[in-house]
């Protein structure tokens, strides 16, 4: 069984049950769907904002007529918003640990 280093990716090969594994590969896959989906709900909070903002402004005898205030549905978006990007961070923290372990 032999070892070596290719991109920065630890590989094992052997000849005789002809098995390659990569260690990272993984990882990295991980790593870029975490960024991908925090990066999803930020933006898209983002634009929710931006949106109920101007809505409010040429709009606001609409939102007079409820009991919450207008921004409201913000504060509920960004809450999940929050949560979203706390686990995802957490889980990359996690996993950035145990890599290094």
């Amino acid at each position: 069984m032999g070892k070596m280093v290719v991109s920065q990716k630890q590989v094992s090969y052997n000849y005789n049950n002809k098995e390659i594994k990569a260690e990272g590969c993984g990882v990295k896959r991980l790593n870029t769907v975490l960024n991908t989906i925090m990066g999803a709900f930020a933006g898209v909070f983002i634009g929710y904002t931006i949106y109920t903002v101007w809505d409010f402004k040429s709009h606001p005898g609409l939102y007079a007529l409820t009991s919450a205030p207008w921004y409201s549905s913000i504060l509920v978006h960004g809450a999940v918003t929050l949560a979203v990007l706390v686990i995802c961070v957490v889980i990359k923290v996690v996993v950035k640990r145990k890599n290094n372990l």
